[in-house]
């Protein structure tokens, strides 16, 4: 794996949304963080995606919702099909596609019992 190098809660991940221009627009799927602020077009207050920036939106990606109580890391009760949407979602944020224009910011691992994000670099 890599080493630890800080650590960011979703409380700080939140504070990623958009809201103050000064800080990179983040969404979280499977607790890796993307920065999506080349993307501020669909992730930007106001948005179509505005909902999950600053989140983790893997329930939500999974569902294709944009409900904002589906906006949860949960994978917890998703049908095969709709962790396969997951994938899907998952692959297009790594591939940096040109839809998302998403860029890979840091891997995040989530740790349910705390709710806190470890940053890890790849070795």
């Amino acid at each position: 794996m890599g080493s630890q190098v800080g650590e960011i809660s979703a409380d700080e991940l939140s504070k990623h949304d958009g809201s103050n221009a000064d800080l990179p627009l983040l969404v979280a799927i499977r607790g890796k963080i993307y920065d999506v602020s080349s993307a501020s077009d669909f992730y930007g207050p106001g948005k179509a995606y505005a909902v999950f920036a600053g989140k983790d939106a893997t329930r939500a990606l999974a569902k294709m919702s944009t409900k904002a109580e589906d906006v949860l890391p949960s994978v917890e009760g998703l049908t095969e099909k709709e962790i396969g949407v997951l994938d899907d979602w998952e692959k297009k944020f790594n591939a940096n596609s040109q839809m998302l224009r998403p860029r890979l910011l840091r891997e995040w691992f989530m740790r349910p019992e705390e709710q806190v994000y470890e940053s890890l670099m790849q070795e």
